[in-house]
């Protein structure tokens, strides 16, 4: 630690006993908590180690080897390495990735220019995905090489102009590292990282050898699946090993004797890389921004049976590593209020209403989040996430999430929450509002595409829903239908047409096209990924077939070859759900009909 930075953490030196008593009460008994563990730095002392609860076998957490998952966290190991490389000239952040990664012919697919920067800084544009990205832990592990051969990632958006948070971003970084550097990245890190700092209880290894498996808190069933590529999440340690990683970069790279980086690049690793707007929390390599009265933290968060927090207060000297085996909806209100409680401040600020009135309601519109896939079938599920609404009227700006929240006015195109959040707006060339940017707390950056009426969730969520509706109705009054007639032995003769038989052929398979899914869902025990993709498989093989029936048959009937007045109008409704419902899944790319 420089001379500056010491004497400005001694001048705010943080009691160990006021820590320890934050911890006591944030971390100890509650609902929705099973067991925690955190470990507090300031500058090179250790002010906290300590855990809390207990594992899935009753046994006390310990700190020095009770193992966690560290899920995304893990991912600030690859922005380490990277710097190290860096600086030794082996890599340069700012060059094409594709010069050191030749066997994905990243040019002759498309790919512009995206730099090893830009993937560590969630700002590459790499499209995300999941299914595929979770796999049976038996056997060996999937290598960097062979996944990214077999599956090369697509840009959802262009590079450089927006942050979307990226697994396959993050663990590209670390295949350029892994051929920079010409060994496995695991490796590379355990030598480069682990040895020099003593984390001599961490591990990228999966499945984890048996001898540390039942050191691992938590439901052990989660050891039955590992995460592919590896690197982005599948970091096991335990939480002092964490916080000698915690107390390296807050002292310049080093702990002790031992280096991991010079103070110039653990510098450059923590400085701002892209942000929205100058005045807003943005993302450093590796690290998120935000602030709280004021002041700048760096942090990552990572969600994987554990969820974990890891806090850097540069100017203060001062970081934390906290995880916790907690339900999702308990962990991030814990892991706010811890931090608000060691920085001694809260984001819950007073927000001016007359600055609320004066927002332009040239901001109101939807908006839909870019993080995640784009271009694959899994963009499905943005819609059941639904859009953010944006409105404005007496009340002045608001954004709607889980009920209305205030923004106030603080600078052109930038707002604030009362709960210490960021809002920007984008615009265009010629002046039209086209994105919106959230940051803040201790949340991932992210930014949203505004969308029209017609490219609404809630629309297409009620259309897909009527359709489906529909075709149920549908189909089930037609066998209802014919199996009375069978009952009461009587026949009815109508002209079977093919277009007639392909349109109530293709509404009967979008009718019972969810089955397989249903299926899995009722019979499996918390079903993954894993035991998912085979149903929505055959969902999509389902769908597939009855789109090209719902467009055959529809075509024919608009050409008059649907049979005899009578029936013309009852083909016509099938003909039409038939053909809204192709539309909508292949607008949201679950048919490959767009590009």
């Amino acid at each position: 630690m420089t001379s500056a930075l010491l004497a400005l953490a001694l001048l705010q030196q943080v009691d160990s006993a006021a820590v320890a008593q934050i911890a006591d009460r944030l971390l100890g008994p509650r609902a929705g908590l099973a067991g925690a563990a955190i470990v507090v730095w300031q500058g090179d002392r250790e002010l906290l180690l300590k855990a809390y609860g207990t594992d899935a076998r009753g046994r006390p957490l310990d700190p020095d080897s009770t193992l966690f998952r560290t899920a995304s966290v893990a991912k600030l190991f690859i922005a380490t390495a990277a710097m190290q490389l860096h600086a030794a000239r082996t890599v340069d952040l700012d060059r094409d990735i594709a010069g050191y990664i030749p066997d994905l012919a990243l040019p002759a697919r498309g790919w512009p220019r995206v730099t090893l920067r830009q993937l560590l800084s969630h700002t590459a544009g790499v499209e995300d995905s999941f299914v595929g990205t979770i796999e049976l832990a038996g056997g060996n592990s999937t290598s960097l090489a062979t996944f990214f051969r077999r599956n090369v990632p697509a840009l959802g958006v262009p590079p450089g102009e927006q942050v979307n948070y990226s697994n396959l971003g993050a663990a590209l970084g670390a295949y350029v590292i892994e051929r920079a550097a010409q060994v496995p990245f695991d490796d590379y890190v355990r030598a480069h990282i682990f040895t020099p700092l003593g984390m001599t209880q961490s591990t990228y290894t999966e499945p984890l050898p048996a001898v540390l498996r039942p050191r691992v808190a938590g439901d052990p069933a989660l050891m039955k699946y590992r995460m592919i590529p590896y690197p982005a999440g599948s970091l096991v340690t335990t939480v002092r090993d964490m916080g000698r990683f915690v107390a390296a970069q807050l002292n310049g790279g080093a702990l002790g004797t031992a280096r991991i980086l010079d103070s110039a690049s653990t510098v450059a690793m923590q400085a701002r890389v892209w942000s929205a707007h100058p005045a807003m929390p943005g993302v450093a390599l590796g690290f998120f921004e935000s602030d709280l009265a004021g002041e700048r933290f760096l942090f990552h968060t990572g969600s994987r049976g554990h969820r974990s927090a890891l806090v850097l207060v540069p100017r203060r000297v001062l970081g934390f590593y906290v995880v916790l085996d907690a339900s999702e909806g308990t962990a991030p209100g814990i892991m706010e209020e811890l931090t608000q409680e060691l920085l001694g401040a809260s984001w819950q600020t007073a927000i001016d209403s007359a600055a609320a009135r004066q927002s332009p309601k040239e901001y109101a519109g939807r908006y839909r989040l870019n993080a995640g896939p784009v271009r694959s079938f899994e963009k499905l599920g943005k819609l059941a996430m639904g859009d953010i609404v944006v409105s404005h009227g007496a009340h002045g700006l608001r954004m709607h999430r889980k009920g209305p929240i205030h923004l106030a006015s603080s600078g052109r195109d930038l707002f604030r929450t009362t709960d210490g959040m960021y809002v920007a707006f984008h615009r265009t060339a010629d002046g039209r509002i086209d994105r919106m940017h959230v940051s803040g707390r201790l949340i991932d950056g992210v930014s949203l595409d505004r969308v029209s009426f017609l490219e609404s969730s809630a629309l297409h969520l009620g259309l897909l829903g009527g359709s489906f509706v529909l075709a149920v109705v549908l189909s089930g009054g037609r066998l209802v239908r014919g199996l009375w007639r069978r009952v009461r032995n009587r026949t009815h003769v109508v002209s079977s047409t093919w277009p007639r038989r392909v349109t109530r052929g293709a509404t009967a398979l979008y009718a019972v096209a969810p089955l397989p899914v249903l299926v899995v869902g009722l019979t499996a025990s918390d079903p993954t990924v894993v035991e998912l993709t085979p149903a929505v498989n055959g969902v999509r093989g389902m769908v597939m077939v009855a789109a090209l029936f719902a467009l055959g048959g529809a075509l024919a009937i608009v050409l008059g070859l649907g049979g005899s007045r009578p029936y013309r109008v009852h083909d016509g409704i099938f003909a039409a759900v038939a053909v809204v419902t192709t539309v909508l899944l292949a607008y949201w790319r679950v048919l490959p009909l767009l590009g």
